[in-house]
């Protein structure tokens, strides 16, 4: 029987867990060669380039490596995607 006082939201799995994809917990900088087209938009002030993109938004990413949804190591490019510092094309922002 479950515990009643238990948050059922602790046994979800996290996003991407059910899908089989990694999870990242703590990512870093997104690689210097991420590009998106929210980046090429006059939004009036002092917007954070590395900031999260809003979950509602239909953000296209793309390497500018590849100038295609893929990166020099043949995968996929997205904003979480390209924080693994474990790629091999991987460059930190900063």
């Amino acid at each position: 029987m479950s515990d009643p006082h238990q948050d059922p939201a602790e046994d979800a799995p996290r996003a991407g867990e059910s899908a089989g994809l990694p999870v990242v917990d703590n990512p870093t900088m997104p690689c210097r060669n991420l590009r998106n087209n929210g980046m090429y938009l006059h939004t009036g002030g002092g917007g954070n380039p590395v900031s999260e993109p809003d979950e509602s938004s239909s953000t296209v990413y793309w390497c500018t490596k590849t100038m295609t949804g893929f990166g020099p190591d043949d995968d996929m490019v997205g904003w979480l995607d390209c924080r693994d510092s474990s790629r091999s094309c991987y460059k930190p922002m900063y």
